[in-house]
């Protein structure tokens, strides 16, 4: 996973500065168009291309395959199946509370507007999700589950990328390796001063857990 990322960082950068006229190769898939670079700073493109890297690694954590990696696990738990076949919320809660995947940080499973069972951290990457059935077919409820809470995501991008990561959800709460960041007024795009150091800025959005809204900034040294 390291190496995988490492060449992903590696390869956006370099493209972000061939746009720009650093360097000579033909990366136009991953490159920012010549209208984005025309006015813009090498600082600016960089962080943008970062804030891309950003996302792709988000999108990797809740990934299909993780759903399907869960939904294949607990269809071999006779003792889940008849629980939710059941509809006891008791014994649903036991036999969930397994471990999956040996290294979710939460597991939720909901039928219709009624959540059976809810166990792990609260704040964590937006839940891969699939539907559970039955053998004979019968829909047993909708799967939700996430491997990364959101200070690893935050950590991860930090290491991968040199960077400076932000997340905060809609109710104010703040997930950062950068304490000096946590609280302030951070742009979209442009450039801040923080405790005397100059930080290009790139923000987007992303979905928590249940897919509400999360605002995330990448901040890269100026």
């Amino acid at each position: 996973m390291r190496a995988k990322l490492g060449i992903l960082v590696a390869t956006a950068v370099l493209a972000a500065l061939i746009a720009t006229g650093c360097g000579e190769a033909d990366t136009a898939s991953v490159a920012p168009s010549a209208s984005h670079v025309a006015g813009t700073s090498v600082g600016q493109i960089r962080v943008d291309t970062l804030a891309q890297v950003a996302q792709r690694i988000y999108a990797h954590e809740h990934a299909r395959v993780v759903a399907a990696k869960t939904i294949k696990h607990l269809r071999a738990e006779p003792a889940l199946i008849r629980a939710l076949e059941s509809g006891n919320k008791r014994k649903i809660r036991a036999e969930a509370r397994k471990p999956v995947l040996g290294h979710e940080v939460r597991i939720r499973v909901v039928r219709g507007s009624q959540v059976l069972m809810d166990a792990g951290l609260p704040n964590v990457v937006q839940a891969a999700q699939a539907e559970l059935r039955a053998p004979d077919g019968t829909d047993l409820g909708l799967v939700q589950v996430s491997i990364q809470d959101l200070i690893g995501f935050v950590k991860l991008v930090d290491r991968e990328t040199g960077t400076r990561m932000v997340v905060r959800d809609r109710n104010g709460h703040v997930e950062t390796a950068f304490k000096a960041a946590a609280n302030r007024a951070l742009p979209q795009s442009g450039k801040v001063e923080i405790r005397g150091s100059s930080y290009w800025v790139r923000g987007f959005q992303e979905g928590d857990f249940v897919g509400r809204p999360l605002q995330v900034w990448v901040l890269d040294p100026a």
